[in-house]
């Protein structure tokens, strides 16, 4: 399904990408790598690995059909952002597993919309990289408090305490996993390899 929306003269499209795609999608590569290799790079204090490992998770859960992908398209049909959604054993709740826009197309509505387009009448929990707190106030997100561990904040829509469970599966890394792990280790910018020393 196709959303077309329009905010603020800036045109574009939604789009629900089927699991059955996720493999052949050279858009959702660029959106989980730009997402998990770069937004959370700069974000955060994690590791290529641990990025490495949410990444592949992410995908094992959308093929699996535990996620739901959306992309959200400019005119000229490139990704321009995305939001990825799970489902809990409570229907009002919804998990926000990852959600960005990129760069060039912040401020135009984007990330609102994609929000709009997965909450229906559901709350959204979601956990927030330090530099998307503000964000997620401004649409509707309350901030439950920092989650001391990885140094993301938890944020809820709702107006209750969000308790659920989920169903999702875990990556079993490989010798070919490893190495690719390396790889991008060795290519990551220094000024994002500091924070993972």
């Amino acid at each position: 399904m196709n959303k077309k929306t329009k905010k603020n003269g800036f045109k574009f499209s939604i789009k629900h990408i089927r699991k059955e795609d996720v493999e052949s999608s050279m858009s959702v590569k660029l959106c989980l790598a730009g997402f998990y290799g770069l937004e959370l790079g700069k974000e955060t204090d994690w590791s290529v690995d641990n990025r490495y490992r949410m990444q592949a998770q992410a995908l094992m859960m959308i093929e699996a059909g535990l996620s739901k992908l959306f992309i959200a398209f400019n005119e000229e049909k490139l990704p321009i952002g995305m939001v990825i959604v799970t489902k809990t054993e409570v229907p009002k709740i919804k998990r926000i597993e990852s959600i960005v826009v990129f760069e060039s197309f912040r401020k135009l509505g984007v990330g609102r919309a994609l929000i709009d387009h997965v909450r229906g009448d559901s709350d959204l929990h979601s956990f927030s990289v330090p530099g998307a707190v503000e964000w997620h106030l401004k649409n509707g997100f309350k901030n439950i408090g920092i989650k001391e561990d990885d140094g993301t904040y938890e944020m809820f829509t709702g107006r209750y305490k969000p308790k659920y469970t989920f169903d999702y599966v875990l990556p079993m890394m490989t010798a070919e996993d490893q190495r690719a792990i390396d790889a991008l280790a060795r290519l990551e910018p220094p000024s994002l390899t500091h924070k993972n020393a």
